[in-house]
């Protein structure tokens, strides 16, 4: 199973697809004389409309401020006809020359990003068809696509794996947005985690608006930000793509195929780390390179301890599904032994494939159903565990791994029914400050009471199911397990509710990253801005050697399910 190319990945991954003909041609202008002319001809006419260009941009740089109307005339001297890039091709591949060549070098800083960020908004435009104008004018430090490594993956010919979620961080990365955050939110964040972690690198994607605002809080925190431009990225760098080193490769970032619905840009955050990772980083990483993994993979589903890549069958589904020829899971053929065995067949395929590509053997953090028992035991085991279904491990389960004076890691799970308990005993202004923290509404006790009971409803039960599930199979497995409090909060509390595709957000205790610092032990996460919580929380990872950090939350990352393992991915020593 070979990885897909550098030119493949920008075509699939990085730009919009159409449906209309792509050898699709312009009738009259510059545009069409560009595809009509050839060798000495098209040189000359790409040198003289590049001259136009580069004429059009000087003039406009005498100003401070230009319109809208003018920026799009701006664009047009560049890509002649944006409209059409998306369709033809032939085209793109000769004004992009044009367009990279442009800039003169007196050109204001201003007018550059602000093309850049209309540039990066123009349908057709993948992210290395801007990385080419952008090396031309001089914007990132490399090219990521001359760093795409091919490899085989499936055979593991680079040998590689996954870090350690306890080795020492070295390089923490974030990804925020202006439409979600507001720069006081973005500088309270970025200003505990300095103050938190003071020796460590911290890379900041931003989008054009937030950037500049962001830029004299980065001098002074000494922050890396890496301009987004207007790319619709998430806040969740994590899920999209993992750091694996290899003995030949060195370190791989390895980017997920799979993309997520409403998040398919994500598949571009890799490149952009790799376009504008400082020299100084870079050299130290012998070079990043990237590649795309073989098969399907969520960071948010999978675990990693020194030994083991922790894992459920809701890891596996994506790849299931393939194996199977099925496009949604055949829960109707669970009522037979021989429908659960087949698809019991697929996910240990599935698991086999993974420990491949991530260079650990992965462990099921729950019991997988005895296909000997009787079907109508079978149908019981396998809706037990698809209670849990839509949720991700790194928001329900942590795994202290060996050490701290532990022979053998440790599973703290997440238990809603405790949850339910601390928000019913809570004081009222706990119950003030939670509401305040995520605009909810009702007030006092009746918003304490309504959380409570939501951690009873079906979707909560069987939550708890599973939870119970992952809970009893590491107890019989010799580990020792602790639970922590988790809550369901109906997003129809939220005020302004219809933002939120979810039916709840999680006030999550486990979604926290693990580091060490000499001998201390640590996990840093979001604040829950629930005061009971927080304080249980930290007692349970200091009961067992780990000193908890909660930093201010990126409450609409939260709102939307992501929590602080989501929205930071890191590279560790």
């Amino acid at each position: 199973m070979r990885l897909l190319r550098a030119g493949l990945l920008a075509t699939t991954l990085l730009v919009p697809t159409s449906d209309a003909p792509a050898t699709a041609q312009a009738t009259e202008g510059p545009a069409a004389a560009l595809v009509a002319a050839s060798g000495d001809q098209l040189e000359q006419l790409q040198w003289r409309l590049t001259a136009t260009a580069r004429n059009a941009l000087t003039a406009a740089s005498a100003r401070q401020d230009w319109s809208a109307a003018e920026l799009d005339a701006l664009l047009e001297r560049l890509l002649l006809d944006p409209g059409r890039l998306e369709d033809d091709a032939e085209l793109k591949a000769r004004v992009l020359p044009i367009a990279a060549a442009a800039l003169p070098a007196e050109a204001s800083e201003q007018l550059r990003d602000q093309l850049l960020s209309r540039l990066s908004a123009t349908a057709g435009l993948g992210l290395f068809d801007l990385e080419t104008i952008e090396l031309g004018w001089g914007t990132v430090r490399r090219s990521s696509a001359e760093r795409h490594l091919e490899t085989a993956g499936a055979d593991n010919r680079w040998q590689l794996s996954l870090a350690h979620e306890d080795d020492p961080i070295t390089v923490s990365i974030y990804s925020l947005s202006g439409t979600l955050f507001e720069v006081a939110e973005a500088e309270t964040f970025l200003r505990s985690v300095r103050r938190w972690a003071p020796d460590r690198s911290l890379l900041v994607l931003a989008d054009y608006p937030l950037s500049r605002e962001l830029a004299p809080l980065a001098s002074e925190l000494k922050l890396d930000l890496m301009r987004t431009w207007s790319r619709a990225y998430s806040p969740w760098p994590r899920d999209p793509m993992s750091l694996l080193w290899g003995v030949e490769a060195g370190p791989v970032l390895v980017l997920r195929p799979n993309r997520q619905p409403t998040r398919e840009f994500d598949s571009g955050m890799g490149l952009e780390l790799i376009q504008e990772l400082p020299v100084e980083l870079d050299e130290r990483l012998g070079g990043l390179r990237w590649a795309v993994a073989p098969v399907p993979f969520h960071n948010g589903n999978m675990l990693s301890t020194p030994d083991t890549l922790w894992i459920s069958l809701h890891t596996l589904e994506s790849r299931i599904l393939e194996i199977l020829g099925v496009d949604r899971v055949p829960v109707e053929s669970f009522t037979t032994s021989a429908g659960v065995t087949a698809y019991l067949r697929a996910a240990r395929r599935a698991a086999h494939e993974l420990e491949s590509v991530f260079g650990k053997p992965t462990e099921f953090v729950h019991a997988l159903p005895d296909t000997s028992a009787p079907p109508g035991a079978l149908q019981v085991a396998m809706r037990r565990i698809g209670s849990g279904a839509g949720f991700d491990l790194d928001s329900t389960l942590t795994i202290l791994p060996a050490g701290q004076g532990r022979s053998r890691p440790m599973a703290l799970v997440g238990q809603p029914s405790l949850g339910a308990e601390l928000i019913q005993q809570a004081p009222e202004a706990e119950i003030e400050r939670l509401r305040s923290a995520y605009d909810l509404e009702p007030t006092g006790r009746e918003l304490a009471e309504r959380i409570a009971e939501a951690q009873n409803v079906p979707r909560s039960r069987g939550l708890e199911v599973f939870l119970d599930l992952i809970a009893s199979h590491f107890t019989e497995m010799g580990l020792t397990v602790q639970r922590l409090p988790l809550l369901l909060v109906p997003t129809s509390l939220v005020r302004h509710s219809e933002r939120y595709p979810d039916p709840h957000f999680l006030l999550s205790w486990n979604n926290v990253v693990l580091d060490s610092v000499g001998d201390q032990a640590n996990a840093e996460g979001f604040a829950s801005m629930f005061d009971s919580g927080d304080q249980r929380a930290r007692e349970v990872f200091a009961e067992f050697g780990y000193r908890l950090e909660l930093l201010p939350p990126l409450t609409e990352s939260v709102l939307r399910n992501g929590g602080y393992r989501c929205a930071s991915n890191h590279i560790r020593q």
